[in-house]
C-alpha cells in the first residue's frame, strides 16, 4: 500500500476534538437510543425493514433468500406486539427534561435538515399530477389543522407567560449581549456608503427587470390585473370581520370600544405628543440659528431644492396634469351625482340630513362663545386684546392694498374687461327672477323684517348724513356731489 493512501496519525499534542465531537456518541448512544425505541419509531421501522431489504437484496438469488430470512425476524424485534407494548410514546419521551434539553441543542442543525428535506420534497411533488398533489396537501393540510398546532401555540404562550412572569426584561437581557456585538461589528458607515454607491445598480437592476418583464406584455398585463382581486379580497375579509363585530349587541360592540380606549396608554400618546413638540420648536431654533436674520436655514434649504426642481419641471405640462386631474375629479363627483340622482331616496335624505351636521358645528362654536362668555370681564378684555394684537393687521392692509392696485390696474389697462366680465354677469343673471326674490323677500316678510330693520336702518342713515357733511380735505367734491344727489331725490318734481 502506497503511503499516499495510509491514514496519517492525528499531529500529538496539538489536536482536540471539538465540544460536537464530544457529544456526538453520548448524543447518539442516549437521545437517539431512546427516540427509536419509541413506540412511533418502531413502528416507522418495521415498515421499512422489508422496503429496505428489498432494495439491498436487488435482483441478486441470494441476497432474496436472506431478505426473506431477516426481514420477518427483524420486523418482529422491532416492531412486535410485545415489544410495542413496552415501549414508551414519543410524547412521554419529549416529556423528559434531559432529552428536552439535548434536542434543543441541535435544533438549528434539525431545522437546517428539515428545510432542505422540505425543499427537496416540494421539488419531488412538483412532478406529481393534479391529483396526486392534491391528496398529498389534503393529509397535509388535514394533520396540520388537527388541533395540535394550537396546543402548541398555546404551551408557548404559557411558557412565555411564566416567564415574563418571574422576569418581564427575560428577552431584551439575554438578547443585549449579542445585539450589542452585533451593533459593534457592523460598520454603520460602510453600510451608508454601500447604499449611496448602489444607487446605479438599483437604477441598472429596475431596468434590467423591467426591460425584460416588458418582452411579455400579456404577463404585465395578468400581473396589473392581480390587483384589483387583491384588493376584493382585502375588502372581502374586512367586510367579514365588520361583519362579525356587528353581530355583537349594541351594549357589548360599545364595550369592546371602551376597552380599546381605555387600554390606549395616557403616558405613552402624551409622551410622543411633548417629543414631538419640542422636536418642532428644536427644528424652529436650529433653522434661526443656523440662518439669516429674516431668512431661516429652513427656508434657505427649501428655498434652493425647490428652485432645482422647478428648473427641470415642465411648467406647462404640470399645469396641464393639474387640470386634467381636476377634471378627473371632476367626473368622479358627476359620477357620483349621477348614481345619487338614480337612488330616489339617497339626495332627498342627504337634503334633510346636512342640517343636522350643521347644527353640530354651530352648537360647537357657540360653546366655545359660551365659554368666553362666562369669563370675567378682565380676563376676556384681556385674552380678546391679545388675540387683537396677535393679528397681523398691517400684512391684511396690505392684502386689501394690493387688491384694490391690481383691481385699479386692470381698469386704467382694460377698462373693458371689467365692464365685460359685469356685463355677462348681469346678462346671465334672470332679472325677473331677481325682482321676484327681492319682492318675496323685503314686501311679503316686511312684517317679520321691519323690527331688524328698524333697529339697524336709522343708526346707518345717519351714520351716512354724518359722512356726507362738508369737509375741508379731498374727498369734498364727492360729498358734495353726492349731497346734491339725494336733494334731487327728495325735491318734489314740478309738473
Amino acid at each position: 500500500m502506497s503511503s499516499g493512501n495510509a491514514l496519517s496519525p492525528p499531529p500529538v499534542g496539538i489536536y482536540k476534538k471539538s465540544d460536537r465531537d464530544q457529544s456526538e456518541p453520548s448524543f447518539r448512544a442516549g437521545v437517539v437510543r431512546q427516540f427509536l425505541m419509541t413506540r412511533e419509531v418502531r413502528e416507522l421501522i418495521g415498515e421499512l425493514i422489508p422496503e429496505v431489504l428489498t432494495v439491498w437484496a436487488d435482483r441478486s438469488l441470494f441476497k432474496n433468500v436472506i431478505s426473506r430470512m431477516l426481514g420477518k425476524s427483524l420486523q418482529q424485534s422491532f416492531a412486535g406486539p410485545d415489544m410495542l407494548y413496552k415501549s414508551k410514546d414519543l410524547q412521554q419521551l419529549v416529556e423528559d427534561p434531559a432529552v428536552v434539553e439535548s434536542l434543543a441543542a441541535r435544533l438549528p442543525e434539525v431545522y437546517q435538515a428539515l428545510t432542505g428535506a422540505a425543499a427537496n420534497a416540494l421539488k419531488t411533488i412538483e412532478s406529481f399530477s393534479s391529483e396526486e398533489k392534491k391528496a398529498i396537501l389534503k393529509d397535509l393540510v388535514s394533520g396540520i389543522a388537527g388541533g395540535g398546532s394550537g396546543d402548541m401555540i398555546t404551551r408557548s404562550t404559557r411558557i412565555l407567560n411564566d416567564i415574563h412572569q418571574s422576569d418581564p426584561e427575560f428577552f431584551a437581557r439575554i438578547l443585549e449581549p449579542g445585539f450589542a456585538k452585533w451593533v459593534e461589528s457592523v460598520d454603520f458607515g460602510e453600510i451608508r456608503e454601500a447604499m449611496e454607491n448602489s444607487g446605479a445598480d438599483v437604477r441598472a437592476t429596475v431596468q434590467m427587470a423591467n426591460r425584460i418583464i416588458w418582452q411579455y406584455p400579456a404577463k404585465v398585463v395578468v400581473a396589473l390585473s392581480m390587483l384589483p382581486l387583491l384588493l376584493n379580497r382585502f375588502l372581502e375579509a374586512l367586510d367579514i370581520s365588520v361583519g362579525k363585530l356587528n353581530e355583537l349587541p349594541p351594549d357589548l360592540l360599545t364595550d369592546v370600544i371602551c376597552g380599546f380606549i381605555r387600554d390606549l396608554e395616557a403616558p405613552a400618546i402624551s409622551g410622543l405628543a411633548n417629543e414631538l413638540a419640542e422636536m418642532a420648536r428644536k427644528i424652529h431654533a436650529g433653522s434661526a440659528l443656523l440662518g439669516d436674520a429674516g431668512n431661516p436655514q429652513i427656508y434657505r434649504t427649501l428655498s434652493g431644492k425647490l428652485d432645482e426642481i422647478m428648473d427641470l419641471t415642465d411648467s406647462g405640462s404640470l399645469w396641464k396634469s393639474r387640470i386634467m386631474v381636476g377634471e378627473l375629479k371632476d367626473q368622479v363627483n358627476q359620477a357620483f351625482f349621477d348614481a345619487a340622482v338614480r337612488n330616489d331616496g339617497f339626495i332627498q335624505e342627504g337634503i334633510e340630513k346636512k342640517p343636522v351636521l350643521a347644527n353640530m358645528r354651530m352648537r360647537a362654536v357657540n360653546r366655545r362663545l359660551a365659554f368666553l362668555d362666562t369669563l370675567d370681564d378682565e380676563t376676556l378684555a384681556g385674552s380678546l386684546a391679545r388675540a387683537v394684537d396677535a393679528y397681523d393687521i398691517q400684512e391684511t392692509a396690505e392684502l386689501i392694498n394690493n387688491t384694490l392696485r391690481l383691481l385699479n390696474r386692470l381698469y386704467d389697462t382694460r377698462p373693458d374687461a371689467a365692464a365685460g366680465f359685469i356685463r355677462q354677469f348681469t346678462d346671465a343673471i334672470d332679472l325677473d327672477e331677481l325682482s321676484d326674490a327681492a319682492r318675496n323677500l323685503l314686501e311679503d316678510s316686511q312684517a317679520e323684517l321691519k323690527p331688524a330693520a328698524r333697529a339697524l336702518v336709522p343708526g346707518l342713515v345717519s351714520w351716512v348724513c354724518e359722512i356726507l357733511k362738508p369737509e375741508d380735505d379731498e374727498f369734498e367734491a364727492d360729498a358734495a356731489q353726492a349731497r346734491e344727489a339725494l336733494a334731487n331725490l327728495f325735491t318734489p318734481m314740478e309738473v
